[in-house]
């Protein structure tokens, strides 16, 4: 049996894990960090390994097993790409969006008596609903692959269409992250314009941050980690929008006044994806839709090559070319 490890340690006994709040364990420790050696090696140790590891997943469509290559998204960006858009589409201020049913329930911060009395917004009154994803890097486009998966299934509840800008500041990555996409053969998914309403389906435009609107998006997925990205997104977030950042943030200062989060009434969640928690879904995820993911890894070198493992770090610096995985059996 092949199995593959979230990047960080979930014991699934302790409260947090019992929450599924499993990147906060608190047996949580880090690979690649000072408290727990890295995984570039021919033999692991995998503390809490009941908790951490999963059995390997099978393409849906072949039902052969899927390459290591591929399903070492599975340690880190897939289920963090993935939890960016879960936290964005689930949130409670999209209820009335995308599950206006729900409102009679009591589910979001519309009480049922208010919707019984006025027309609620709903995903079959409105023309679109737009969304962003910014950053096309390799998480960012795990991201852009969950949204697009979970606007699909929405597809089959109602009537409405779904637009979503996915934005880099590098052409390279804005083509790359097109070429993902069009791998995934579905005639619900659109490239190259916004939607009109009447034709659903998932339309997809590939922007610069210089060429987006403001005051448009219902849900932005911030995967960058930089002030600007959460400016911009703040910028193009529409009142009451949702903004899901799982970039790592490393700036001491917030980026936005509280009066424009006020005057928008804009939501957040930030923080490190629980990987343990989300491997199943993350894992049907890849199943699914397996055909973007398959160019992602760029190549596989192994450890004797000393000078192509530098390269590899020197191009991911500048942002160039696509995953590298290293096979140090090599």
């Amino acid at each position: 049996m092949k199995v593959f490890a979230a990047f960080s340690v979930s014991c699934l006994e302790c409260e947090a894990c019992s929450l599924g709040q499993t990147s906060r364990c608190t047996e949580s420790l880090l690979f690649g960090s000072p408290s727990l050696s890295g995984a570039q090696a021919q033999f692991v140790r995998i503390p809490k390994a009941g908790g951490t590891l999963i059995e390997a997943p099978v393409d849906e469509n072949t039902g052969h097993e899927i390459a290591p290559s591929i399903g070492i998204l599975l340690a880190d960006i897939l289920p963090t790409g993935y939890f960016a858009a879960k936290q964005a589409l689930e949130h409670p201020n999209l209820v009335p969006l995308l599950h206006p049913k729900l409102i009679s329930a009591g589910i979001g911060f519309i009480d049922p008596a208010y919707a019984s009395e006025v027309s609620a917004s709903s995903a079959d009154s409105v023309a679109g609903l737009t969304f962003a994803v910014i950053g096309l890097g390799p998480v960012g486009v795990c991201a852009l692959v969950a949204l697009i998966d979970r606007l699909i299934l929405q597809l089959n509840k109602t009537s409405t269409n779904f637009n979503i800008m996915a934005i880099d500041l590098l052409e390279s990555r804005r083509v790359d992250a097109m070429n993902s996409i069009r791998r995934l053969k579905d005639d619900r998914i659109r490239i190259g314009s916004l939607s009109s309403k009447g034709n659903p389906g998932v339309y997809i435009s590939f922007l610069a941050p210089a060429d987006v609107p403001s005051d448009t998006c219902v849900g932005v997925l911030e995967v960058v980690g930089h002030p600007s990205s959460l400016s911009l997104a703040a910028t193009m977030s529409k009142p009451f929008g949702v903004i899901s950042s799982v970039g790592v943030h490393s700036f001491p200062n917030f980026p936005i006044p509280p009066p424009v989060l006020y005057n928008k009434n804009l939501s957040f969640a930030f923080g490190r994806c629980p990987v343990r928690a989300l491997l199943p879904a993350a894992r049907s995820l890849l199943a699914r839709r397996y055909s973007a993911f398959e160019m992602f890894v760029e190549k596989t070198i192994g450890f004797s090559a000393e000078n192509d493992v530098k390269e590899a770090y020197v191009r991911y610096n500048r942002g160039e070319g696509g995953k590298i995985c290293f096979d140090p059996w090599r």
